[in-house]
């Protein structure tokens, strides 16, 4: 960013002016599972997330270093040490080299439903088990909405997740080719253990391919066993996962 700066006011020939501090960002949605949206604001570099028990403080910084960066099109962080059953404010504050901004409007209080798990999948490390040929991709993010971060698998491929708690729903967010489901999905931490769980498959295709941009996919489960813990995911054919929330 401090490139991208320099190089426009060298454009532009007058000197760079001093750098300011950000404005405070616009918070605009926390989701009853914790998952929060928010505008950026121009110039900063990262945020630091508060939450509160009421709107007056006092203010707990949860996360330190978040960017506005880290997710194409979706949510950008998920309170992950939020309690079910309490309600909280967050707030959130942007910074840079010249300071930070003021916080931005509190929001809340929200009463926490679940915890939500997210995987955005720039590694394997919130996977609980895994088998088969899998391979972390970056490539041709243009052809798969701006998302620098999926996972491929070969058919007979498989993750699992892991949570302290019961689940009670999971969307995973894909890419694929038209036709049946690419993606099954198991109650358990391994394949063969359990009959496939009932899912809804969505297909977000545009109309005419061009520029050969992939199909988004959403599969959502709603109807879990009682005591499922953890979920399986396997590749019936070839696909890339790009997201995957676990409440």
């Amino acid at each position: 960013m401090q490139i991208v700066r320099a190089k426009a006011w060298q454009i532009q020939r007058p000197p760079a002016p001093p750098l300011e501090a950000p404005a405070a960002p616009d918070l605009f949605r926390v989701s009853d599972g914790g998952v929060i949206t928010w505008r950026g604001s121009a110039g900063a570099a990262a945020y630091e997330l508060q939450r509160a028990d009421q709107p007056n403080g006092p203010w707990q910084t949860i996360a330190g270093q978040l960017t506005d960066d880290a997710a194409q099109y979706r949510p950008l962080a998920a309170d992950d040490s939020a309690q079910p059953g309490r309600s909280y404010c967050y707030r959130l504050i942007a910074r840079n080299q010249a300071g930070s901004s003021s916080p931005s409007k509190v929001f809340g209080p929200v009463t926490i439903r679940c915890r939500t798990l997210v995987d955005e999948l720039p590694n394997l490390s919130r996977t609980y088990r895994k088998g088969g040929k899998l391979e972390l991709r970056s490539n041709d993010a243009r052809n798969y909405k701006e998302d620098c971060h999926r996972l491929w698998g070969a058919p007979g491929a498989w993750i699992a997740y892991q949570v302290p708690s019961r689940i009670i729903a999971a969307r995973v967010y894909a890419f694929g080719d038209q036709g049946e489901p690419a993606l099954d999905f198991l109650a358990g931490s391994e394949p063969g253990k359990s009959p496939a769980l009932a899912v809804r498959p969505q297909d977000f295709y545009a109309g005419k391919e061009m520029y050969n941009f992939r199909r988004p996919q959403l599969y959502t489960l709603e109807a879990l066993p009682a005591d499922a813990s953890a979920l399986t995911i396997q590749f019936r054919k070839d696909s890339q996962l790009s997201r995957v929330e676990i409440e």
